[in-house]
C-alpha cells in the first residue's frame, strides 16, 4: 500500500488540503495502531488474527481513498464523519473497551499522543467523552491531558459531554478547570455552522442538570453564539420552563430579555416558533410565556420580518396563548412586512379559536378584509387552510358571501370551488339562520323565521340572486333542498311568477300559430299539379324520374297553399318576427346568466334547432314561387314542430306540479341513451346479421331499415310469420339453420335482457329520482329568477327604457330579509308560500342538538382526494376536541383524587377523635363514682 500511496505522486500544494495534508503520516500511524490492536485482543473475544487484519485493511483503504478525494476538493460534511468514525475505531480501540492498563502502555510507547491531534483533530480526551468512560477520562486527566484540546470542528471535551448529556464526564471536566465559556472554534470549511459554547449547548437541548453544573462555575452569561442567540434564545427554543426560571434568577439574564438575535426574534418570538409544536407541548409553552412576561418581555416587539409574537402564536395554532397576549395589552394591528395581520396568521393556520378571540376586539373588525401584499384576505387563507370552523368565524363576525376580492370573486365562489367540504360550510351557515319560537309545535303561535341576509346581497349590489346564480353554476346543486334556500327560492318565485306566465303564454301562442303553419303547409295531402311551370320544373329536374306518376306523389309544389295568397303571408311573416323577437331575448337572457351550465347542457342546443328550423320553414322564399319544388322544407319542417314542443316540455319543467316529473324524464332518457350507445354495436351486430339472412324481405333489404327494424323488435314487434314464411322458401337448409338460431340468441340477449334492463333503469330508486327531480326543478327557477334579475339591472342603466315599468317589473323582484310563517294559524289562502314538507325540515334543523354537529358530506361529483382531505379536515378538528376533553376530564380526576385524599385524611381524624373520645368516657367511667357526675362531665 505504500508503494501504491508513493506512486501517485505528490499532490500539488494548490490542490492540498491543510487539514489532511499528513496523509502518508496518519496511513502508517494506523498500521502500526491496526498491529497493536490485533496482538492486545482480550481472552474474551475469538482471536482471529487474520480476519482481524483483513477488516483492519479495509479500513485503511477506506481512509486512503477519503484523503485522495479530499485533496482535489474540500470534503463534505458527510465525508468528514465517515472519515471520523473510520479513524475513532482504529486509534480509540483501547479507550473504548476501558482498558486502561492497554491505554497506558500505548501513551507511554507515544508520549505525545497524549494530546496528539492529528488523526482528523481526535485527542483521546474526546475519545474517553465520546465513550462516557470516567474511568479512562479520570486517567487521561491525571496524566495531565489538556482540557482544551479541539477536534475537527473545534469543540472541547466539555461541548462533546454537553451535547452527549454525559453529567458524570461534565462534573469532572470542570474539576479540573474546564471553562463553560469556550466557544467552539469553528474551520473555514464549516463556518456556516453554529458556533456556541456547551453552556449553550447544554441550555439548547434543555438539559438543566448540566447548567446547573456549569452555572457553579459562574460563566459569562452575557455570551452568545454566532447568530447571535443568548442563553434565554436557546432556553425558549428548548422550552424549557425549569432552565427558563434559573437563568432568570440572574441579573445578567433578566436584562437580556428584550435583546434580538439575527432576524430580529427576542426570546418571546423564539419561543412561539413558527414550525408545528409536538404534541402536548402547548401547556409547556403557555407556561414559558408567562414566565417571560412576567419578567418583562415586550409582548409587542416587532422582529426583521416585522411580525409580532401574537403574530407567531396566532399562526402556530396557539389560541391560549393568544388569549394571554391579549390580556397583556398585545396589539392585534400591527402589520407585517408582507403587509398581514394577525387575522390572516390565524385564517392561515387554521385556528377557529385564536380567530374568535382575535375578533373578541373591536379595533380588529377593520382588518377582516384587509389585503396583503399578494392580494390575499384572511377569508382566502381561511380556504386555502381548509378551515371550515375559520370560514364560519369570519362570516359570523362581518364578511360575507357576496362579497368580492380585487378579482371580482365572491366569498360563495371561492368555497364552492376550492374548499372540499363547501356543503357542510354552506349548511351550517344556513342552519343558523332559522328559528323558531319556543312556544308549543301545535301552539297558533308557534312561528317560524326564515332570515335571508346571507343569501341577499348588499344594497350597492341591487341584485339579490347573486349567491343563487354561483350556486346554480357550480357541482353543489344539491343545497337548493336546504330550507333556507328552497323557501327563498320559493317566496321570490311567488312574487315573480306572473312573468314566467306570460312568457309560457306567448310561446304557447306562437307554438300554436307554428303549429297550424307546418300543418296547413307541408301536412296537407299530396296534390297532383298539371300546370306547364310545375311539368317544366318536373321534366328538367336530375333529381326525378322519368315516370310522372310517381313524381306527382313525391312532390309538393309552393303554389298548391301560398302561391295565391302572398299578403296573407307577409302578414304572418310579420307576426311570426314580432314573436321571434318576445320569445328569444328571454332566452337569450337566461343562457347568458349560465352561459357555462348551458354550453354543457342539451337544452341549449335544443333550443337552437328549434328556433332556426322554424325560422327557415317560415321565411323559406320558395313558399311564394309557384316553379320551386319544396324539397327539403318537408323534413325541416318536421324537425322544428318536434323540437319546438319539446321546448315547451323544457319550459313546463318550472312549474311545481309537473317540473319534478318532467325533470325525471330528461334523467332516465339520459341513462337509457347511455346504455343504448354501450349496446350500440351489439344491435348492429344483429342488424347487419338479419339483413344477411332475410334478404329476401323488404325491411332488411338495406342496412337503415334493418337497423330500425332491430330497434322494433327489442320492444317484441318480431312478426315471426313473415320471417318464417321467407324460412319456407329458402332453398338453403343451413341459412334457415342460423336464422332460426340468431333468431333465438336475439330473443334472449336483446328482447328479454336488454329490454327489461333498460325498464330497471328508467324505474329504479325512484325516492331519489323524486328528490334530484326537485332539486333540478329548483335549479330551473334560479336560473330564470338570475335571468330576471340581470335583465332588470341592464335596463336600468339605459336611459331609454321607461322608469314607470322598470318600477313596476322590478317591485316585486325584491323580498324581506327576513320572513315569517305561522304553519298553525288560520289562512284565507289554504296553500302556503313554502311547502309543509320544508318547515318540517327547517323545524328539525332548530330542534338538533347544538353539540350534534353534521359530519355528512355530500359526495356529488367531487373528486376523492378532495373528499379525503374534507374528512383529514374533520378528524384532526374532532381529534382537537377529544384532546381538551381528556385534559378536562384528567383534571378533574386530578380534583376527584385530591378530595378523596381529603375524605380519606377527614376519615382518618375522625377515627383518631372517636378513639380520644371512648378512651375519655372508659377514664371517666373508671374514676368516677356517680353517673350524675359522670354525665355532667361529658
Amino acid at each position: 500500500m505504500a508503494a501504491s500511496s508513493a506512486a501517485g505522486g505528490e499532490t500539488p500544494a494548490a490542490c492540498r488540503n491543510p487539514y489532511l495534508s499528513y496523509k502518508s503520516q496518519t496511513h502508517f500511524e494506523l498500521c502500526d495502531k491496526a498491529a497493536a490492536v490485533a496482538q492486545g485482543a482480550p481472552p474474551g473475544e475469538v482471536r482471529n488474527s487474520a480476519k482481524r487484519t483483513d477488516n483492519i485493511r479495509d479500513m485503511e483503504q477506506k481512509v486512503i481513498v477519503t484523503l485522495d478525494n479530499a485533496t482535489c476538493h474540500p470534503p463534505t460534511l458527510n465525508d468528514i464523519d465517515d472519515l471520523i468514525q473510520v479513524i475513532f475505531s482504529l486509534k480509540s480501540h483501547a479507550i473504548n473497551r476501558g482498558d486502561v492498563k492497554k491505554l497506558n502502555k500505548e501513551l507511554s510507547d507515544d508520549e505525545k499522543a497524549l494530546n496528539s491531534s492529528r488523526c482528523m483533530g481526535l485527542a483521546p480526551i474526546h475519545a474517553a467523552v465520546k465513550a462516557q468512560n470516567i474511568e479512562i477520562l479520570r486517567e487521561l486527566l491525571n496524566k495531565k491531558a489538556l482540557i482544551s484540546t479541539r477536534n475537527l470542528f473545534g469543540n472541547t471535551a466539555l461541548h462533546i459531554a454537553a451535547q452527549s448529556g454525559w453529567h458524570k464526564g461534565i462534573k469532572e471536566l470542570l474539576q479540573y478547570g474546564a471553562s463553560p465559556d469556550k466557544m467552539t472554534d469553528l474551520p473555514p470549511l464549516l463556518n456556516e455552522v453554529v458556533g456556541e459554547t456547551p453552556l449553550h449547548i447544554a441550555v439548547r437541548k434543555g438539559d438543566l442538570q448540566s447548567v446547573a453544573l456549569m452555572l457553579r462555575k459562574e460563566p459569562d452569561l452575557t455570551l452568545c453564539d454566532t447568530r447571535q442567540c443568548n442563553l434565554l434564545h436557546l432556553a425558549a427554543k428548548s422550552h424549557s420552563l425549569p432552565i427558563i426560571t434559573r437563568l432568570l434568577q440572574e441579573t445578567q439574564c433578566r436584562k437580556m430579555i428584550c435583546e434580538k438575535n439575527w432576524v430580529g426574534n427576542s426570546a418571546l418570538h423564539t419561543t412561539l416558533g413558527l414550525k408545528s409544536l409536538k404534541e402536548n407541548e402547548d401547556c409547556k409553552v403557555l407556561e414559558v410565556v408567562k414566565a417571560l412576561i412576567d419578567a418583562g418581555a415586550e409582548v409587542n416587539s416587532i422582529n426583521n420580518s416585522g411580525e409580532c409574537p401574537l403574530y407567531r402564536a396566532a399562526f402556530a395554532h396557539l389560541p391560549e396563548i393568544v388569549e394571554l397576549l391579549l390580556k397583556r395589552n398585545a396589539d392585534p394591528t400591527t402589520l407585517t412586512l408582507s403587509n398581514q395581520s394577525v387575522i390572516h396568521a390565524a385564517c392561515a393556520s387554521g385556528c377557529s379559536e385564536s380567530l374568535k378571540h382575535l375578533l373578541s376586539s373591536d379595533c380588529t373588525s377593520n382588518y377582516i378584509s384587509h389585503i396583503d401584499n399578494d392580494g390575499n384576505e384572511p377569508f382566502h387563507l381561511a380556504v386555502k387552510s381548509c378551515s371550515i370552523s375559520c370560514c364560519e368565524v369570519l362570516l359570523d363576525n362581518g364578511d360575507h358571501l357576496t362579497k368580492t376580492d380585487y378579482q371580482g370573486i365572491t366569498r360563495f365562489s371561492l368555497i364552492l370551488e376550492h374548499l372540499p367540504s363547501a356543503t357542510q360550510l354552506i349548511r351550517s351557515l344556513l342552519d343558523k339562520h332559522i328559528s323558531i319560537t319556543k312556544t308549543m309545535r301545535h301552539d297558533p303561535d308557534f312561528k317560524v323565521t326564515f332570515d335571508y341576509s346571507p343569501l341577499l346581497a348588499p344594497k350597492t349590489k341591487r341584485l339579490q340572486c347573486s349567491v343563487i346564480s354561483e350556486l346554480s353554476l357550480s357541482k353543489h346543486e344539491v343545497l337548493f333542498n336546504h330550507p333556507l334556500i328552497e323557501s327563498f327560492l320559493r317566496t321570490k318565485w311567488r312574487s315573480i311568477s306572473v312573468t314566467f306566465y306570460i312568457y309560457v303564454a306567448v310561446y304557447c301562442f306562437f307554438l300554436i300559430m307554428h303549429t297550424i303553419f307546418v300543418l296547413i303547409t307541408y301536412g296537407t295531402p299530396l296534390k297532383e299539379n298539371n300546370s306547364e311551370d310545375s311539368l317544366g320544373v318536373i321534366q328538367n329536374s336530375s333529381n326525378l324520374n322519368n315516370s310522372s306518376d310517381l313524381v306527382h306523389k313525391e312532390l309538393i309544389c309552393a303554389d298548391s297553399v301560398w302561391c295565391n295568397y302572398t299578403t296573407t303571408l307577409t302578414y304572418l311573416r310579420i307576426v311570426y318576427a314580432f314573436m321571434y323577437i318576445l320569445i328569444i331575448i328571454p332566452s337569450s337572457l337566461i343562457i347568458m346568466t349560465n352561459i357555462k351550465k348551458y354550453m354543457r347542457s342539451w337544452e341549449i342546443y335544443i333550443k337552437i334547432v328549434a328556433y332556426t328550423t322554424s325560422f327557415y320553414v317560415v321565411f323559406s322564399p320558395n313558399l311564394v314561387s309557384s316553379s320551386t319544388i319544396l324539397i327539403a322544407e318537408r323534413p325541416v319542417a318536421a324537425v322544428s314542430a318536434l323540437f319546438s314542443w319539446a321546448v315547451l316540455m323544457m319550459q313546463l319543467s318550472r312549474l311545481p306540479a309537473l317540473g319534478v316529473y318532467i325533470l325525471m324524464f330528461t334523467h332516465v332518457a339520459k341513462s337509457i341513451m347511455k346504455m343504448l350507445v354501450a349496446f350500440s354495436t351489439l344491435i348492429i351486430g344483429f342488424a347487419v346479421s338479419f339483413q344477411i339472412l332475410y334478404r329476401d324481405q323488404s325491411v332488411f333489404d338495406n342496412f337503415l331499415h334493418s337497423f330500425v327494424k332491430i330497434l322494433m323488435m327489442m320492444i317484441g314487434e318480431i312478426n315471426y310469420i313473415e320471417m318464417a314464411a321467407s324460412d319456407t322458401n329458402a332453398t338453403n337448409n343451413v341459412t334457415v339453420i342460423f336464422g332460426s338460431f340468431f333468431l333465438m340468441i336475439f330473443l334472449f340477449y336483446v328482447t328479454v335482457l336488454m329490454t327489461n334492463l333498460l325498464i330497471g333503469v328508467a324505474v329504479h330508486d325512484v325516492p331519489v329520482l323524486l328528490q334530484e327531480g326537485n332539486i333540478r326543478h329548483l335549479s330551473k327557477r334560479a336560473s330564470f329568477l338570475v335571468a330576471y334579475e340581470k335583465a332588470l339591472l341592464y335596463f336600468q342603466k339605459n336611459t331609454f327604457f321607461p322608469k314607470s315599468i322598470l318600477n313596476l317589473l322590478a317591485r316585486p323582484c325584491y323580498i324581506h330579509p327576513k320572513k315569517e310563517i305561522f304553519p298553525n294559524k288560520y289562512r284565507k289562502n289554504k296553500i302556503l308560500t313554502v311547502p309543509l314538507e320544508t318547515i318540517e325540515e327547517a323545524i328539525a334543523i332548530c330542534n338538533r342538538p347544538a353539540n350534534d354537529e353534521n359530519i355528512s358530506v355530500d359526495c356529488g361529483d367531487e373528486d376523492p382526494s378532495k373528499l379525503f382531505k374534507t374528512f383529514q379536515v374533520l378528524y384532526f378538528k374532532d381529534k382537537k376536541v377529544l384532546d381538551t376533553n381528556i385534559k378536562q376530564i384528567a383534571n378533574e380526576c386530578k380534583k376527584y383524587s385530591s378530595i378523596m385524599e381529603n375524605i380519606q385524611l377527614l376519615h382518618e381524624k375522625m377515627d383518631h377523635q372517636e378513639t380520644l373520645i371512648c378512651n375519655f368516657i372508659a377514664s371517666q367511667r373508671y374514676n368516677s363514682q356517680s353517673g350524675p357526675v359522670l354525665s355532667k362531665n361529658i
